[in-house]
């Protein structure tokens, strides 16, 4: 997991570095335990941004669960800093993460001298760069599609299409993560997602764009009392078609949402 603060350089230079420091310890305090309690390892602090990994050193069962209910938590957690009185008389800080799983390796990495206890591997890059593709997606979680297909079934995640990250040959399927299991299983959401489908379905088929339009306000209505984050990504949805028309979509069954119907228990 990566997450990093949105506008930090205005943040920066609208206040002192010895409040700067303040406001980023306690947000980082705030933001950290949040990974802690689904039991994560916070890797680094590197500026305004934070690096997190699971299942070392010891085993975490259902990691990727916990790393997305970790960013949900971090997400509530942002809210409540922003309404603090640190942040009094302050524009809202903002995050973006970014989260995938794979095979990685962990340990001590660095010079005789000095180490870090770290991971390095090709999930890693990626998952920085999903962060990355915050700002494009214009949401404030993303994961990769490795995320999706093992917890699909606890998280209500939506399609955003395919990015392209930098380094990566391929382009790389991402999905908004937009709340846990208590929300999957709404009536309020199982409408989104119907909806949502639908607005994918048209933006691949080519659809008119006023058709389009009229489907992604649909969305935005069926979200506002949800997840008023999603109305942004909406917005910003509409003129990105391309991202939904790649020519990998043709060819690549996973990424077809009628593949990711869930299963229902009787």
């Amino acid at each position: 997991m990566f997450s990093d603060i949105r506008g930090f350089t205005p943040l920066s230079e609208s206040i002192s570095a010895t409040d700067l420091v303040a406001l980023l310890n306690e947000l980082f305090s705030q933001v950290g335990d949040q990974i802690l309690l689904e039991r994560g390892t916070i890797d680094k602090f590197i500026g305004d941004a934070v690096m997190a990994f699971w299942n070392a050193p010891l085993p975490v069962e259902n990691h990727p669960c916990r790393a997305a209910q970790a960013a949900l938590l971090m997400r509530q957690a942002l809210i409540d800093f922003n309404t603090s009185d640190v942040m009094q008389d302050r524009p809202p800080i903002a995050l973006a993460t970014g989260c995938a799983t794979g095979q990685a390796c962990v340990g001590n990495i660095g010079s005789r001298r000095r180490f870090n206890y770290t991971v390095i591997g090709d999930v890693v890059n990626v998952a920085a760069r999903i962060e990355q593709s915050c700002r494009h997606v214009d949401y404030d979680i993303l994961v990769s599609n490795s995320v999706y297909e093992k917890t699909k079934h606890e998280m209500a995640m939506l399609e955003a299409g395919f990015v392209d990250l930098k380094g990566k040959s391929d382009l790389e399927p991402v999905f908004v993560l937009v709340g846990n299991q208590d929300l999957l299983a709404t009536s309020e959401f199982q409408n989104l997602e119907a909806t949502h489908n639908a607005l994918v379905s048209a933006i691949r088929q080519r659809k008119p764009q006023n058709q389009i339009e009229r489907i992604c306000e649909d969305c935005v209505a069926l979200a506002e009392n949800m997840e008023p984050g999603l109305r942004r990504f909406y917005f910003a949805l509409s003129g990105r078609a391309a991202d939904f028309r790649s020519d990998v979509q043709a060819s690549e069954v996973f990424f077809s949402h009628q593949s990711h119907e869930r299963k229902t228990s009787a």
